[in-house]
């Protein structure tokens, strides 16, 4: 099947489109639920390349081959498959669509594709952006550590996706980096740090360690909550 995004141009094989890149969302395991309220866990994610048949993502939590799942991108809605593989940087997942939705999804790869140089202004106080390294750990101050995945970041605070949400207002650290959360959102939580972090360097301290490891962190940690307990 071939589909065509402007009239005037010649249709364009669907097989044939790939974009690779960047697009934000989050995802479902079909084996992972929630064990109070038995809701599906979701997750958050983001692509690194995607066709009408296959995507691979990079994303909080990866399953296992024949998992079934579903993803929702901004731009392409909600696509259902199954985990074909892990990768070292991610996930493959195997789209199943038929073929009324496969030409949807290609011609909405196609005008992604066409747009993705064009610049788009963020006019929060504090732009967030993406992090080279999504991957990191964060740690409660009780000592329990989690694998996690870094959503976006910015000077301020960092959006992270992880096995649980913690109540906002829970003290914690994202790698080296200490903070409460904030307020829940799609797929994860915001974190919000008690100072603004140099832009350059606060990537590398999200997913990082300090000298000294997890017993730095830890002693950190408790410190910075006996400090908010007195002063919120």
């Amino acid at each position: 099947m071939t589909v065509s995004t402007n009239p005037q141009e010649r249709p364009v094989n669907v097989s044939d489109i790939r974009y690779v890149g960047v697009l934000s969302g989050c995802y479902t395991l079909s084996n992972k639920r929630d064990p109070l309220t038995g809701a599906l866990k979701v997750y958050a994610c983001r692509t690194q390349s995607i066709s009408p048949d296959r995507l691979v993502l990079d994303g909080a939590l990866f399953g296992e081959a024949g998992d079934r799942m579903a993803v929702k991108l901004e731009e392409l809605g909600l696509l259902r498959g199954e985990v074909e593989k892990k990768l070292s940087t991610g996930l493959a997942v195997t789209l199943h669509l038929d073929e009324d939705e496969r030409a949807k999804v290609g011609a909405k790869l196609a005008w992604i594709k066409k747009r993705r140089f064009k610049h788009i202004i963020d006019k929060r106080a504090h732009p967030r952006w993406f992090p080279r390294n999504p991957r990191t750990s964060i740690m409660f101050a009780d000592g329990e550590k989690l694998d996690a995945f870094i959503i976006d970041l910015s000077r301020s605070g960092v959006a992270v996706s992880a096995e649980v949400k913690p109540p906002p207002g829970t003290p914690l650290a994202v790698g080296g980096v200490l903070g409460r959360v904030v307020r829940h959102i799609e797929g994860g939580f915001a974190v919000g740090f008690p100072a603004l972090h140099d832009e350059k360097v606060v990537e590398d301290e999200l997913t990082t360690l300090l000298l000294g490891g997890d017993e730095v962190r830890l002693a950190n940690l408790k410190t910075y909550s006996a400090i908010l307990s007195v002063v919120p």
